[in-house]
């Protein structure tokens, strides 16, 4: 009786055995759904890389398009202070108007090349956020390793 009951403590039971090998597949889940994390982060990372270039290439152009609609801003607002028939241009009745008009056409021109800059921005912003979502979603994809394991 005493060989019996030893021999059945080497032998693993049916339930040891099924424990054994859902622990098993437990660590190969996990190590599939880190791989996939890691893959999906990798890829991710790539891209941002990628798209911080284009924003360091395009924000640089912001900048002298901004101080260039300030100064036509600036000329614009000391041409409607200024009244011609004071000064020696009253001789031209029509210039106050026509000036206003080609700086208000200049500042046009200026707010839509910056809004060429904006939406290339926004476009690097979009395809960042995308990324993160998408990792994110596959992250959430993945069995919580805590949640399927009984407690011991």
């Amino acid at each position: 009786e005493l060989t019996a009951v030893v021999d059945r403590r080497r032998t693993p039971s049916c339930w040891a055995l099924g424990r054994i090998v859902r622990d098993s597949l437990e660590r190969m889940s996990e190590k599939a759904a880190l791989l996939t994390i890691h893959q999906s982060l990798k890829k991710c990372f790539q891209v941002i890389e990628q798209q911080q270039e284009l924003w360091k290439d395009t924000l640089p152009g912001c900048s002298p398009l901004l101080s260039s609609l300030s100064n036509v801003a600036e000329q614009l607002q000391a041409c409607e202070k200024v009244t011609f028939e004071n000064t020696p241009l009253r001789q031209y009745p029509d210039l106050q108007p026509r000036l206003k008009y080609k700086l208000i056409s200049a500042m046009e021109v200026i707010l839509e090349k910056l809004t060429e800059k904006m939406n290339d921005l926004q476009k690097v912003r979009d395809t960042v956020s995308q990324q993160v979502s998408a990792v994110l979603q596959i992250y959430e994809q993945q069995p919580d390793p805590n949640s399927t394991r009984l407690n011991s």
